[in-house]
């Protein structure tokens, strides 16, 4: 509603008239949530009073239907019962037996059974009569009895029941099932009187002798779920028998699962508790076979519905379930007593509940928005419109926009304002003017200043430059030996210059810091090691004092995200402040990771402290202890300010705890790196890079007769390490335009024996390269007149790489763009002026020792790869010497297997021929000694028609009318298998005669027809295709000279790669289609009309081939086939039998979708 309202008539959040609807709303949304609940509440009620009413109905009704076959099974059983005893009457004291007999017979097993000749399933029921049973004529009028009343009643309510049955207490039974042979595979120790269908009847279990009910079982023989319903029948007092039903409960169960009212489920059980039908558990009804017993299968809701089933009182049919918040509605079957409980959710009228009530509260709130939105424009224009008016007003004035007027033309309380508003609007707009004039002069003040400031340090540091760098180079011989107190002058000199260096930079960095023009570069750094590497460079500052640097930061820490460089600046100030404010005793650098993902660094020392009222400034610019303690202690008062300014940009904090005569704590934090961390060693090479940020810090920190003592001494120690490693002359080209900085440049390098070129310029310094001179390095200034140092670099590197001619930039700004710049350029380093000639040594000799590197490495590849040549044609020839080596060896290969092949062939020919000779003339006289045999038999039955019972049981046993009728096929049958083995045998012998060294005349019909005869079960049809058709077209042809074998292979190759295309042309064909169009290999043959040439044409419909294909396919190891499918040997080997050794031509023609046809032409 809030929303609505803001976005259709008022701006303002806060507006009256906004609240005054807001709480309107509020209102009558309450009242149309109250009427809402209430009439939930109605609903719900009116719903569960028709729900159990037609509960009500619908239970009965289910209930009658679902007994409907059990009412039917006691109707029947009455039926029965009562035409039993009649007739059981009619037959009196008669004794049966002759009609027994002729019905009944004992088998073998000594059960009683119906007569084998005279049964008929379909019609008459089966008897089982137990091995034990004394027939006496009660027995047999009994057994007649039932036999007549089953076979009359049990083909007429086949419909309704899978059988009908009556058995009696000596262990007999008569049932008509006539899907079931039941009596036949019943075993003789079969014992009716113990089975549950027999006994659930007699009186011990049913002493009221009704029309009972097994449990449901599933029966393995009809592959049903059934139930037995039984009838005792008693004549005085005497059970005699029992009539019975199998009903198939698959249909009842079925509809009880599936038939359902919506959302509800149905449910059967037994008044004992057995599980009859559930939805949920059927798979645990079957394990269990129909005896799940609800109050052991641990579902308590199912325990909770049969007990209040079992309290249920007479004539109630629903009752809730508070429990479980449900209806059950409640039906006992008649005859199994049997419960069918329908479970019925409250939670459906829930819903309909919910959907009513959902219908009024929308219907409610479309009325409330009605009316608000009505009474929204009638207060829209009376009082927000006019309201937003000065808002729109107030926005613009405060954005600067004085050019407007509001309406006064209204005589009430808003026209009152509007007024007031314009007068207040024009006093605003002069003060507006006044600020303005103000601050653009404080603007051009300030931009004067920056400038000032960025001109200055960089025309500060050039003669700074030149100052450090000539006195350094005094000191180090440039001019010769000086006496003692004159160097130590000149140290002073370029102590002082260093110091004023380092001033300059800081005034730099505060100003950069406060403009927001700093960027970090952020990476991984670990803690430990670079508090190292500061801890050893401020171990200058200790001098004489008794003083302790202890690194205490853990080896496990993890690693900050961190500008290293600017790292290293904050840990110089805090280190270097805490070394020179402390005497003795300790300065301690110790960190440790806290609960914000951050990495608290404390740098503790005991030193003089800080009183408690400076302790809020200290962070503030050029703000000291106290005035004497700047006097003692010196410095500006910015490195404090540029700690923290700098922590802050890496989103940390710093603070400080101190105490007077105690010592200081500063701490500081840094966010942990979410990158892997990274190794030591990574760390200090990246702080020796920055060593330099160092000197400036030290010095301003020590006096200036340390400095001097200890540079003279570090410059001994370089010249002389210098002079040791040093042996091969570089050459430097120095490019600068100022006099004297070249100067500078030659006094350091001309001590360390390297060749110095100089240019004023950068197009004198290309000039210079133009005209020869090869530098091993360039000294580059950035800016100089015409062509600054990125030009001249860029020019470079149009011809020379990096590797190849380093470049150092000098520059006197040490702005991270102008160094990116650089490095883009294609610079390899920068240093930044003044110059620390010990750095400026380190790198020209870093530099110029890769360059040579590179250069030797060139030299190197361009040697290797001439040597790679020579050794490339080397192998060349040998893998082509291998090829025809292995090409060789493939044939031999084959050509053995081929030749023990045929040998094996022809061995297994000739050991079949003699077995196969035997068979096939032993099976003539077979034939005929049988004939007589059958004749014998036949003449035998016309003699003799009445043989014994052991003759016509073991007649029936053997079933000698089928044997004789179908001994002669049998005989029939091995005849065409044996002729079929000798065609093969022969075709073998054919296909696999050894070549002998010499041709020999042979009829290229026979190794044909012999192929075929080999690869015929290639041909067949299978699952994928009907048969391959093979059409032979054979003309006269006359034997010819050659190599059978050979030629044989020949075929068998033509012949094998034919089927495969074939086979791969019918991929994704329905077998349909290829039994329409079949699949042929056409043999024609023909003698040439000079009758010099036999023809033989080997024809397929298959796919066909590529033009790119029929190039390569007589080629040696060429195959289309997939990888272990073929070896590209078949048709390299054939032709060269069919050219080479014979003297004759094998071709081929084909085109894609056309199939394929090889001719082979051999000499007669």
């Amino acid at each position: 509603m809030s929303l609505f309202l803001d976005k259709l008539v008022f701006k303002t959040k806060g507006s009256i008239t906004r609240e005054t609807l807001i709480k309107m709303a509020v209102r009558i949304a309450l009242v149309i949530i109250g009427s809402t609940g209430i009439s939930y509440l109605h609903i719900m009620s009116t719903l569960e009073t028709q729900t159990q009413r037609q509960l009500e109905k619908y239970i009965v009704e289910r209930g009658h239907r679902e007994s409907s076959i059990f009412l039917l099974t006691k109707e029947n059983h009455a039926v029965m019962e009562q035409e039993l005893k009649r007739r059981l009457d009619e037959f009196g004291d008669r004794d049966p037996q002759a009609e027994f007999e002729r019905l009944f017979v004992r088998s073998p097993d000594q059960v009683i059974r119906n007569q084998p000749q005279s049964f008929d399933r379909s019609r008459q029921p089966s008897v089982f009569i137990g091995k034990d049973i004394t027939i006496t004529p009660e027995i047999r009028r009994r057994v007649l009895t039932f036999y007549d009343l089953v076979t009359t009643y049990g083909p007429a309510w086949r419909s309704r029941f899978q059988n009908t049955y009556i058995n009696a207490p000596e262990n007999l039974v008569v049932m008509y099932w006539p899907e079931v042979p039941w009596a036949e595979n019943a075993t003789a120790d079969l014992y009716i009187p113990k089975e549950e269908y027999f006994w659930i009847a007699d009186k011990q279990h049913n002493p009221d002798r009704e029309t009972v009910c097994t449990g449901l079982y599933y029966d393995k023989v009809a592959r049903d779920w059934t139930v037995s319903c039984e009838t005792p029948i008693d004549i005085k007092g005497q059970q005699i028998a029992t009539v019975g039903h199998d009903i198939v409960l698959n249909e009842l169960l079925d509809r009880t699962l599936r038939d359902r009212l919506p959302g509800t489920y149905n449910i059967i059980f037994r008044s004992d508790g057995r599980l009859i039908a559930h939805p949920d558990k059927g798979d645990e009804i079957k394990q269990k076979h129909g005896k799940l017993d609800i109050l052991t299968s641990g579902d308590a809701h199912l325990v909770r519905i049969f007990q209040l089933v079992k309290d249920l009182k007479p004539g109630q049919v629903v009752v809730e379930n508070t429990q479980d918040n449900e209806y059950l509605a409640i039906a006992k079957l008649d005859g199994p007593n049997w419960y069918f409980v329908t479970v019925f959710p409250k939670s459906i009228l829930a819903s309909l509940a919910f959907a009513n009530a959902e219908f009024i509260f929308i219907l409610g709130l479309i009325s409330l928005l009605i009316e608000v939105t009505v009474l929204c424009f009638v207060l829209r224009q009376q009082v927000a419109a006019p309201l937003n008016n000065l808002i729109v007003a107030t926005n613009q004035i405060t954005a600067g926009d004085f050019n407007i007027q509001l309406d006064t033309s209204r005589q009430d309380e808003l026209g009152q304002l509007a007024h007031s508003f314009n007068v207040m609007a024009g006093e605003v707009y002069a003060r507006e003017a006044r600020l303005k004039q103000a601050q653009s002069a404080l603007e051009a003040t300030d931009k004067l200043k920056d400038e000032f400031l960025a001109n200055t340090s960089h025309e500060l540091r050039t003669p700074l430059n030149g100052i450090i760098g000539i006195a350094e180079s005094l000191v180090d011989g440039a001019t010769g030996k000086l006496p003692p107190t004159t160097i130590s002058n000149l140290m002073m000199i370029a102590t002082s210059g260093r110091r004023l260096a380092a001033l300059v930079n800081d005034i730099l960095d505060f100003s950069k810091l406060r403009h927001q023009t700093i960027e970090l570069q952020l990476k991984p750094v670990a803690l430990r090691e670079i508090v190292e590497v500061v801890l050893t460079l401020n171990q200058l500052l200790i001098g004489k004092k008794h003083l302790q640097l202890i690194n205490a930061i853990p080896d496990d820490l993890p690693t900050v995200s961190a500008d290293e460089n600017r790292l290293q600046q904050i840990l110089y100030n805090l280190i270097g402040n805490a070394i020179k404010f402390t005497d003795s005793g300790r300065v301690q650098v110790s960190a440790k990771l806290e609960g914000d993902g951050k990495i608290a660094v404390t740098v503790a020392d005991s030193g003089i402290g800080i009183p408690e009222d400076k302790l809020e400034r200290i962070f503030e610019s050029f703000e000291q202890a106290d005035g004497s303690t700047a006097r003692i202690y010196g410095g500006t008062g910015l490195g404090l300010a540029i700690s923290k300014k700098l922590v802050e940009l890496h989103g940390g904090e710093i603070r400080v705890n101190s105490a007077i005569d105690e010592g200081s704590e500063f701490t500081f934090t840094l966010p942990v790196s979410q990158i892997s961390d990274v190794s030591g060693e990574g760390v200090l090479v990246s702080s020796r890079k920055y060593q330099s940020l160092a000197s400036p810090v030290l010095e301003s920190l020590l006096s200036e007769a340390d400095l001097a003592q200890s540079a003279s001494n570090n410059n001994e120690s370089i010249k002389e390490q210098w002079a040791i490693a040093d042996g091969r002359a570089y050459k430097i080209l120095i490019v600068d335009d100022e006099p004297v900085n070249r100067q500078v440049l030659v006094n350091h390098l001309s001590l360390y024996n390297y060749e110095i070129s100089e240019a004023a310029s950068g197009i004198e310094a290309l000039t210079l390269l133009e005209d020869g001179l090869k530098p091993d390095l360039i000294l580059l200034d950035v800016m100089m007149p015409r062509m600054t140092g990125y030009e001249v670099t860029r020019k470079i590197r149009e011809t020379k790489q990096a590797n190849e001619l380093p470049i150092i930039l000098l520059t006197a700004r040490n702005q991270v763009s102008h160094l990116v710049v650089g490095l883009e350029a294609g610079a390899n380093d920068y240093l930044t002026k003044p110059i620390a000639k010990e750095e400026l040594l380190a790198r020209i000799k870093t530099l110029c020792s890769q360059a040579a590197i590179f250069r030797e490495n060139a030299r190197l590849y361009l040697d290797l790869q001439a040597s790679e040549a020579r050794e490339r044609d080397r192998v060349l020839q040998i893998e082509q010497s291998l090829q025809q080596l292995q090409q060789a060896q493939l044939q031999l290969v084959q050509s053995e297997k081929m030749a023990s092949i045929g040998q094996l062939v022809a061995g297994v020919a000739h050991e079949i021929n003699n077995p196969l000779g035997f068979i096939t003339g032993n099976l003539s006289h077979a034939e005929r000694f049988i004939q007589d045999l059958i004749s014998l038999l036949a003449l035998y039955q016309q003699q003799y028609s009445q043989p014994t019972p052991e003759i016509i049981a073991q007649i029936q046993a053997i079933d000698l009318p089928y044997l004789l009728a179908d001994l002669p096929d049998l005989i029939s049958s091995l005849k065409t298998g044996t002729d079929r083995i000798c065609e093969i045998s022969n075709s073998l012998r054919i296909f696999s005669r050894a070549d002998t060294s010499t041709k020999v005349a042979f009829q290229l019909h026979e190794g044909i027809d012999s192929t075929l005869m080999i690869l015929k079960h290639r041909l067949k049809a299978n699952n994928r295709r009907p048969m391959i058709e093979v059409i032979k077209d054979y003309g006269d042809l006359p034997p010819v000279n050659c190599y059978p074998g050979q030629l044989n292979q020949v075929f068998l190759n033509l012949l094998g790669n034919a089927i495969d295309a074939l086979d791969e042309s019918i991929q994704g064909q329905p077998y349909e289609a290829l039994r329409a169009i079949p699949k042929q290999i056409i043999i024609r043959t023909e003698l040439s009309q000079d009758e010099q040439w036999v023809r033989v044409y080997i024809k397929d419909n298959g796919l066909g081939m590529t033009e790119e294909v029929k190039q390569k396919i007589f080629d040696h190891l060429f195959t289309t086939k997939p990888v272990g499918k073929g070896t590209g040997l078949g048709l390299s080997i054939s032709y060269q039998i069919v050219v080479e050794k014979h003297g004759g031509k094998l071709l081929c023609m084909s085109s894609p979708g056309k199939g394929a046809e090889f001719v082979i032409e051999i000499p007669v």
